[in-house]
């Protein structure tokens, strides 16, 4: 995983720096993206994690645009926000216990 981890943390320095050397916030993004957020540094900042996604963006899609429903960079800000206020807020819990009551009504015909 360490390896996945810093390759993907490289992959996104390159595209919003343009330099192969991470800096700590593309290791956090890396960290979160692939479900290992007790990795990430200490001092995690989302808002400077959600500006590299944009810089990435900015490098990868340059001007184009996209409709708000399928914006790329904002799917992925959502997506980082929402991991890591579970992990901030510690939250494993409850969502662990909210899938295991999904699966249940779900068997029991519920459309959920």
């Amino acid at each position: 995983m360490e390896k996945l981890i810093l390759i993907s943390a490289e992959n996104l320095a390159a595209a919003s720096t343009g330099v192969l050397l991470p800096q700590p916030v593309h290791r956090d993004i890396a960290c979160l993206a692939h479900g290992q957020p007790d990795k990430m540094s200490g001092d995690a900042d989302i808002e400077a994690m959600c500006a590299a996604i944009v810089m990435a963006g900015k490098s990868i899609f340059g001007d184009r645009s996209f409709d708000r429903d399928r914006d790329p960079v904002a799917f992925w800000c959502r997506n980082l926000r929402h991991h890591f206020a579970i992990h901030r807020y510690k939250l494993n819990g409850v969502r662990t216990v909210a899938r295991s009551v999904r699966t249940a009504l779900r068997r029991f015909g519920f459309p959920i």
